[in-house]
């Protein structure tokens, strides 16, 4: 039934949102291939994935919240026995329960969401940052190649300044 996959959809968005939250705090060893794998995640129609699952949880939680309505009756009434009204109380309860399963799953699907799309930033700028930092250090080479070849030149604009000044010993 709805309610046993939501349940389920639950307890897999509570171990995927634990892994996520607890990535970093793992070593870079460990980050890397992870990385690597939800940087390589992508579907054609990830967005239109998500939007059908969010409208699915929340169908999911009106029908809840409306069957827990049903069977909330006030306690004054005389005419139900009290087997009948055990039987109310259980339903509706069991409805209470599950708009909260719900709830709480579509509220942790948005927070996975939210974290898949920080995390994939994350990585983006990461590999920017990497790029900058190559291109940053290559600068860094040939700057330092061209002060101290300025100094050779410097120096060989003297030596040839020193030649030209000097006589040849024959003449």
């Amino acid at each position: 039934t709805a309610d046993m996959w939501a349940y389920y959809l639950l307890i897999g968005e509570l171990g995927i949102c634990g892994l996520l939250m607890a990535l970093s705090y793992f070593p870079k060893f460990v980050q890397r291939p992870i990385f690597s794998v939800i940087s390589s995640i992508n579907f054609a129609y990830i967005y239109q994935i998500v939007f059908a699952i969010i409208v699915g949880l929340t169908a999911n939680l009106v029908h809840t919240i409306q069957t827990a309505a049903k069977h909330h009756h006030p306690h004054g009434d005389q005419e139900m026995s009290m087997k009948d009204k055990q039987f109310h109380d259980n339903k509706r309860l069991r409805a209470e329960r599950n708009s909260y399963i719900c709830f709480g799953c579509l509220f942790l699907f948005l927070v996975i969401v939210q974290l898949y799309v920080l995390l994939k930033r994350l990585i983006q700028l990461q590999k920017e940052t990497e790029q900058k930092d190559n291109k940053h250090a290559a600068l860094e080479k040939q700057v330092k190649n061209n002060a101290s070849n300025a100094g050779l030149v410097e120096v060989a604009k003297a030596l040839d300044k020193g030649d030209k000044g000097k006589t040849k010993p024959g003449a």
